[in-house]
């Protein structure tokens, strides 16, 4: 398991390395080389949580912007001309 598919939010993951503590397991990462059983494994994991936390806000974001685009309506054309002589006519 990666430790950013733990947890995308770094309160989540906070409260797993609590639980983790008091229930006296851990996480070890070989494919990251975390061990959550070290000072620098905790650090490790955090910050793979934050970069995760921050990855999962850009996608939000990008997603949000791309289903404005598609809601709001285009800029009118300048393509379209009404006429404006002849009126007087009518």
């Amino acid at each position: 398991m990666r430790v950013d598919r733990a947890s995308r939010r770094t309160e989540d993951f906070a409260r797993l390395l609590r639980m983790s503590e008091e229930q006296g397991w851990w996480m070890i990462v070989n494919e990251m080389g975390i061990d959550t059983r070290t000072p620098t494994g905790k650090a490790m994991a955090d910050t793979a949580v934050v970069f995760a936390e921050l990855e999962r806000d850009f996608i939000r974001a990008r997603v949000q912007r791309q289903g404005r685009a598609t809601i709001e309506p285009a800029e009118p054309s300048n393509s379209l001309r009404y006429p404006t002589s002849g009126l007087a006519d009518l």
